[in-house]
């Protein structure tokens, strides 16, 4: 109704009090950043005063979750030795592919963790965002699949690690 200010009432309907568009943006403000930390896997109760011990306690189980994935994936690239021995040049370039690979898992999830926020994400909408976000995700891949290949082929001379690393960007994607 583009207020500046509402009434606030109790259960029978009696004033209260007023809270005001400054008030408003204030919580919003507040839910934005709890959501924010929540997001990142911090403490919300967490701040600058903190102590190191107590810090080190709320990040933990998160940096336990991503040591766990990160040997998963260690497992996987283990079962490429040979041909990483073949084309040494791949132990330097999968960086590469793993960095574009986190953080087009990380957009994906701020636009979750937006929309879950703002509640445009719930039962109805989930299957259409899930669909977006999957088909966006194969049409980044094969760009990058394609960039990466040509880069791979143009620097390196070598079609056959072109090939490899496009197979690897445009795999890495569709996970």
């Amino acid at each position: 109704y583009h207020l500046i200010s509402a009434p606030v009432v109790d259960d029978d309907d009696r004033l209260v009090g007023v809270i005001t568009i400054d008030d408003a943006m204030t919580v919003l403000d507040e839910e934005h950043e709890e959501d924010m930390l929540r997001l990142s896997g911090v403490n919300t109760d967490s701040r600058v005063s903190d102590s190191a011990l107590a810090t080190a306690r709320q990040r933990l189980p998160w940096l336990v979750a991503n040591l766990f994935t990160a040997s998963l994936s260690a497992m996987v690239i283990a079962q490429f030795e040979r041909t990483i021995a073949t084309l040494v040049v791949l132990a330097a370039l999968m960086p590469i592919v793993a960095s574009t690979g986190g953080i087009a898992g990380t957009q994906a999830l701020a636009v979750a963790g937006r929309a879950l926020a703002t509640r445009d994400l719930n039962r109805s909408t989930a299957p259409r965002v899930i669909r977006r976000e999957l088909i966006a995700g194969v049409l980044n891949g094969l760009g990058l699949a394609l960039i990466l290949g040509l880069v791979g082929m143009l620097v390196f001379g070598d079609p056959r690690l072109g090939a490899v690393l496009a197979m690897a960007r445009s795999e890495e994607r569709r996970v």
